[in-house]
């Protein structure tokens, strides 16, 4: 089974992330493990060779916490997108508005012709029995 872009890319963030912070990324595809497991041993003691026993990873380069100017972009990115959202909902809600206006008063005047027609069918029965006696 092919994968599809975008968990092609969240496992390239992830394998990105695991190799800064040292791991060393195997990927072994599930249909591998599945149906010829000997095949992914084979893969796994290979891998193994390079890291006989289990050390802690060490990162290769530190973490070191962004400045507050290098956050501005992602600031100004996220307060982009959500005029875009407002935007967008404040069109759709004044569009809605409109649409429940005008089905609002189709129901009142839909409403209105049943009780007319309801008077008048009452009328037309008590005038046939007031008619009678």
């Amino acid at each position: 089974m092919a994968l599809v872009p975008e968990q092609k890319e969240r496992n390239r963030i992830r394998d990105a992330f695991s190799v800064d912070e040292g791991f060393l990324v195997l990927r072994i595809p599930a249909k591998t493990v599945f149906i010829t497991p000997d095949k992914a041993n084979t893969h796994v003691k290979a891998a193994l060779v390079t890291t006989p026993r289990y050390t802690r990873p060490v990162r290769k380069r530190p973490l070191r916490p962004k400045k507050f100017y290098q956050h501005l972009g992602a600031v100004a990115d996220g307060v982009a997108a959500l005029d875009r959202y407002v935007t967008v909902a404040s069109v759709k809600q004044k569009a809605l508005s409109e649409f429940k206006l005008a089905l609002s008063n189709e129901k009142m005047l839909l409403e209105e012709l049943v009780m007319n027609k309801e008077r008048l069918m009452n009328n037309e029965k008590f005038s046939t029995i007031y008619a009678r006696n």
